[in-house]
């Protein structure tokens, strides 16, 4: 897949988790590591800002904080897939959807839902 290049706009968004973080405003922090893991360059730098990003959204005790769990799982779910690491792949849709069905987000649960259903089909 060609990604655009936006690392450009990492320190942006590190900054941007660093004051949310210290002011204690999990949702925009949750965000702001969501937009790291999104800019990063190499897949296995994504996937280290995505498994960043869902370990904090879910230690967080803000609610809206931790809707970024779901993205994250998600994110990291397609990245490990691309590196061809299907269990790992695998393992974070199912968190995904757990996720997900956690927040009561519909729409959301149908994509993963079938991102399950593919990783099972890939894996045979």
């Amino acid at each position: 897949m060609n990604r655009p290049n936006v690392s450009c706009l990492q320190p942006l968004f590190q900054q941007a988790f660093d004051l949310a973080d210290q002011a204690r405003l999990q949702a925009l922090a949750g965000d702001a590591l969501h937009m790291l893991a999104l800019s990063a360059g190499p897949l296995d730098e994504r996937i280290r800002w995505n498994r960043r990003t869902a370990d904090y959204a879910l230690a967080s005790d803000d609610p809206k904080a931790r809707y970024w769990a779901g993205p994250a799982l998600n994110n990291l779910g397609s990245d490990l897939r691309e590196a061809k690491r299907l269990p790992e792949s695998l393992q974070a849709f199912q968190e995904a959807l757990q996720a997900f069905e956690r927040m009561g987000r519909a729409p959301a649960v149908r994509v993963a839902r079938w991102q399950v259903a593919h990783v099972l089909r890939l894996l045979g």
